[in-house]
């Protein structure tokens, strides 16, 4: 954030880097802690709804926001690895995008990559599919959205159109919803980093308004939500006609959905909500989005072939020619 301009003096990345000639790694990991985090926080607050921000995070620091003193050489490497790339200013946002992804996919497991990313040129072979349907005025949503990438990439070139920035504010001409569910710390870790991820898309917006940070952090919480209320995620809310375009690739699992009918059955609103009973969890996500569409709307789903040709989805195929053709 040092190159957005909304990070100077003490609180930048130059002033941290040069303070190793003086400082031991604790000490350094110290003053992140205690002072550049902090600020970080007052500049992009949190949503007071789900608690998170781009920084909600305990990498490096414990849950009552203390360094870490055992993590102190891990978080000088990762400094001085994006010291080695230089200033990052005037850089194309995929580049830094794509940098994000590379040290995030360094500390976490390559098992739950799923959890976090679709490949890119998936995203973008979608996106490309819908970009005439991206206009002022609409509502788009990923009801499953990991860091946030179907709702980011569609935009990303149009933002100067469809944000107007004064220094009143920040007004939108489109909305984006992405949810997301999250218990535990690696499960929240999703909506932190697609809102730290939108910062990164927003950066050039960013650098020219460096006094609206609230107002960006405003947007980002409005625009990505934690569901922590049920296991359903945003399963469990019965959402009708409220979005014109969903892009999204669902969870798909067979082995969990059953937990997830039984909470439904807990429900009369869902139960009523949740009629075709499909196999796997991407069917509950598929009625739900076909639900959750406007008259006309468009939906681009990521599913696996089994849902096409399983004996077991021959009712929720038949809901899909039924309502969507």
């Amino acid at each position: 954030m040092s190159d957005l301009g909304v990070l100077p003096g003490i609180y930048s990345f130059n002033t941290l880097i040069s303070s190793f000639e003086t400082n031991n790694a604790e000490e350094i990991l110290e003053n992140y802690a205690s002072v550049i985090r902090p600020k970080i926080k007052e500049l992009f607050p949190e949503n007071p709804l789900d608690k998170t921000t781009i920084i909600n995070g305990t990498i490096f620091v414990s849950k009552d926001q203390k360094a870490v003193k055992g993590y102190s050489t891990v978080f000088k490497k990762v400094l001085l690895k994006f010291k080695d790339y230089g200033k990052l200013e005037h850089i194309d946002y995929d580049f830094k995008s794509q940098l994000f992804e590379s040290f995030l996919k360094e500390s976490i497991s390559k098992k739950n990559w799923g959890q976090f990313f679709t490949p890119l040129k998936v995203v973008r072979a979608i996106v490309e599919m819908a970009k005439d349907d991206i206009k002022e005025g609409i509502k788009i949503c990923d009801p499953a959205c990991g860091v946030g990438k179907f709702l980011l990439e569609p935009i990303v070139t149009k933002l100067d159109y469809l944000y107007d920035i004064n220094k009143t504010g920040i007004k939108p001409k489109v909305t984006i919803h992405g949810f997301d569910k999250g218990f535990d710390k690696d499960e929240q870790k999703t909506i932190i980093l697609a809102k730290a991820n939108m910062l990164i898309y927003f950066s050039d917006l960013i650098k020219e308004n460096p006094g609206l940070t609230k107002d960006f952090a405003k947007l980002f919480n409005e625009s990505f939500t934690l569901k922590t209320n049920s296991i359903l995620g945003t399963l469990s809310d019965a959402t009708e006609n409220e979005y014109d375009l969903i892009l999204t690739n669902p969870p798909y699992v067979t082995s969990g959905s059953s937990n997830l009918k039984e909470e439904i059955k807990k429900d009369g609103e869902l139960v009523n909500h949740y009629k075709v009973n499909a196999l796997g969890v991407e069917g509950l996500f598929m009625e739900w989005i076909i639900k959750a569409l406007k008259p006309n709307g468009k939906a681009y789903i990521v599913i696996p072939d089994g849902t096409l040709n399983r004996q077991n989805d021959k009712t929720l195929r038949k809901y899909l020619l039924d309502e969507c053709f």
